[in-house]
């Protein structure tokens, strides 16, 4: 039985499909020579060690299907008036409860693992045996994405972790949770705990750094702003997300947040890494609606400007700078800017710009 459990694990990561509506869940996964399909539905209580059943509603079910090459494993669960009935099937030929309650124990703890099915229960029950440690333990049996980020989200929001059980919640969000999504959701529900002590907030931020979709590493920026995680870190952050809108909308969401110059500079070293010309603009156009704009946050502003290769979105954006140049230093940044422009038109707007606010 420890093989097939093996193998379950292991095929569980092959086209894996799983779906959860309520209190169904249902996947199926599917290699070469195996196939697995699992259907769980209805209202059921498992005991305590979650390696056999207590309760279930009247139309609840498990059903779970395992096909190698000829071979054929099969159990199902359903109650019967008041009992718990288990149909377990080898190869066709039924085998009594009595004599296959091992594998069937077997086979359901590892089932609730993998799909982190009634994951805050039995996060609850690990808590209780063995504290965090325990927790995290269970975490790094798990093969499925979606199961380790259930495990993880349920430890951070029962436990109250120290700084070195966080850092592991962290480095096993990035080596146990592969999928985009699933990586995303553990570090936004997680976020609160990491706040406020730089150690972990860096840890914090190193595993979203890692989140390999763009859009939700700019969610999960978005949603650290939020939460108290300091901004000069997200700053940081922000740079290495590839998509010019996601970068965009983080800046434009951290200038919310009333930055004080150090950090407004930090927005400004990442502005200055968004490849569209457009989205780039937007973000200085914002910038430059903050109360006491001082002449170094202009002059960082001015630097970035000239790396918009789009006369008309340069131009906008010196217009509405041309009010706040006063000195030597802004004036010779500005004339720096507008010196790039292609289009002679525009460049002469700049410079009237410039001329009327003098």
């Amino acid at each position: 039985m420890k093989y097939f459990l093996l193998l379950f694990a292991a095929t569980l990561l092959v086209q894996p499909g799983l779906a959860q509506d309520g209190d169904r869940y249902k996947w199926t996964s599917q290699s070469d020579d195996e196939k697995i399909n699992v259907d769980i539905d209805g209202e059921i209580e498992f005991a305590r060690d979650y390696r056999s059943v207590v309760s279930m509603s009247r139309d609840a079910h498990i059903k779970i299907r395992r096909e190698e090459g000829r071979r054929d494993w099969r159990l199902d669960i359903e109650r019967d008036g008041q009992e718990i009935k288990y149909d377990y099937r080898r190869n066709g030929d039924r085998v009594p409860f009595a004599s296959a309650r091992e594998e069937i124990g077997d086979l359901l703890l590892s089932i609730v693992r993998e799909g982190g099915i009634d994951a805050e229960r039995r996060v609850g029950i690990l808590l209780a045996d063995g504290g965090p440690e325990r927790v995290l333990a269970e975490v790094r049996l798990i093969e499925r994405s979606s199961g380790s980020a259930r495990y993880l989200i349920q430890l951070v929001e029962q436990a109250k972790l120290t700084r070195s059980e966080l850092m592991e919640v962290a480095k096993l969000t990035m080596e146990e949770v592969a999928s985009s999504g699933d990586r995303s959701r553990v570090l936004m529900a997680s976020a609160p705990s990491f706040k406020g002590d730089a150690e972990t907030e860096a840890a914090w931020l190193r595993a979203a750094a890692s989140v390999p979709s763009s859009g939700d590493r700019s969610r999960v920026l978005m949603r650290g702003l939020d939460d108290g995680i300091a901004m000069g870190g997200i700053a940081g952050i922000v740079s290495t997300i590839p998509s010019s809108g996601d970068k965009a909308r983080v800046i434009l969401r951290a200038l919310e947040t009333n930055p004080s110059d150090d950090e407004l500079a930090g927005l400004l070293e990442a502005a200055a890494s968004i490849p569209s010309s457009g989205d780039k603009a937007r973000v200085l156009l914002r910038v430059l609606q903050l109360d006491d704009i001082n002449t170094d946050s202009l002059v960082d502003i001015l630097d970035v400007a000239k790396t918009i290769s789009s006369s008309g979105d340069r131009t906008r954006v010196l217009i509405s700078a041309s009010k706040y140049v006063e000195g030597e230093r802004a004036e010779s940044a500005y004339m720096d800017a507008v010196e790039g422009i292609s289009s002679s038109g525009d460049r002469s707007r700049a410079l009237r710009a410039l001329i009327s606010s003098s």
